[in-house]
């Protein structure tokens, strides 16, 4: 989660019960970095261009990964290269659907009820709403029935 605020001990408190409220528990800073990578993440519908022409701009311009998936094409990227392949990959008339930097899960946890799949998701809105919470990353992975409803 990445939290923006002018008074720490009052967004603490306030992320904090938010957490307890929605079943969740709060550890302390930077012990859940490792399951975390910074990545630039450059997605690009199917639709943009060729599979041939999106993989060989974004490798010519730096791309450290290009996979492509039955909606479209993506791109990581180290933070320090993504706004030059996002630049060469628009230069070359390619918009992307999503592009950002981002920090992207190394290891997913599997949601296997509904139960759990609504308390993740009431925390993750939750948090989602307070003011000084600028992005919440999350390895949850959702049943593909309940992704493909969210999509």
């Amino acid at each position: 989660m990445e939290v923006t605020t002018d008074n720490r001990n009052r967004t603490a408190s306030d992320i904090r019960s938010i957490a307890t409220k929605n079943g969740g528990t709060i550890a302390t800073q930077g012990s859940v970095s490792r399951l975390f990578h910074r990545k630039g993440q450059i997605i690009i519908p199917r639709e943009a261009a060729s599979e041939d022409q999106v993989m060989e701009v974004a490798l010519d311009a730096g791309a450290e990964d290009f996979k492509a998936g039955t909606t479209g094409y993506e791109i990581l990227t180290e933070p320090g290269q993504f706004e030059s392949v996002h630049k060469q990959l628009e230069a070359k008339g390619i918009k992307p659907g999503v592009a950002e930097v981002t920090e992207l899960a190394t290891v997913m946890v599997p949601l296997q009820d509904e139960e759990t799949v609504a308390a993740v998701n009431r925390l993750i809105d939750a948090l989602e709403d307070h003011d000084d919470v600028k992005e919440v990353y999350s390895n949850a992975q959702f049943p593909d029935e309940v992704a493909s409803a969210e999509g």
